[in-house]
């Protein structure tokens, strides 16, 4: 997705109302395609690694990878998705990130944000960064945190930084029993790099549920 297609909300231009309509309706699209990319079929094993099995598809739209990640861990779903919520503590189970900021509080009904992440730059010449849209549901014994990308006004830029598009990123925590559950890490992105960078860095991103899983012990 470059910035022309990427969903544009200038606040000044619209009113709040639409503005929120406008949020809830890309957030639950982002939910729906979370739930749907849990159980569909034709992924390939990209590898194991403790417990964690990581798979990949093309989506045929980018040409992008999509990567999905899944682990069980020892946890109450409703404590691990707390954790995963939580701005503050993401830096503790991603270690790829290494600053994060709440740029706008959307819709507190709604669980709407807009969060700025960055990460580090180990795989490409300058770091990445992402503005995206977060929001989040729970029903019956699933919940899903789900972000994409959009464009916003408050969101600060630097020449050192590179913007990166989440065309997909998300959470899915599915309760097995009381104290443990089945999280699904969901990426589609573009790193805004080189073809080898963005079918290989996306594959990193997964692994970060083994340090949430040792965060939780």
């Amino acid at each position: 997705m470059s910035d022309d297609d990427a969903p544009v909300f200038h606040v000044g231009r619209v009113n709040r109302n639409r503005l929120t309509i406008n949020y809830q309706s890309v957030a639950a699209k982002a939910i729906g395609l979370a739930l749907q990319r849990v159980n569909e079929s034709g992924w390939s094993k990209e590898e194991e690694l403790d417990g964690l099995l990581i798979e990949s598809k093309v989506d045929q739209a980018t040409k992008l990878k999509v990567i999905r990640g899944t682990l069980r861990i020892n946890s109450a779903a409703s404590e691990i998705f707390e954790v995963l919520k939580d701005l503050n503590r993401m830096k503790e189970w991603h270690p790829k990130v290494t600053d994060v900021r709440l740029v706008s509080r959307v819709s507190e009904t709604h669980g709407l944000s807009i969060v700025q992440f960055q990460l580090e730059g180990s795989f490409f010449a300058d770091p990445r960064d992402f503005v995206v849209l977060r929001g989040s549901k729970t029903e019956d014994s699933v919940s899903v945190l789900a972000s994409v990308s959009v464009i916003h006004p408050s969101a600060t830029s630097s020449s050192s930084v590179v913007r990166a598009t989440a065309h997909e990123m998300a959470f899915v925590v599915e309760a097995n029993s009381e104290d443990s559950s089945t999280v699904t890490y969901i990426t589609h992105l573009d790193m805004n790099a080189s073809t080898l960078s963005n079918l290989f860095v996306p594959t990193e991103f997964p692994k970060a549920l083994l340090t949430l899983k040792k965060l939780l012990k």
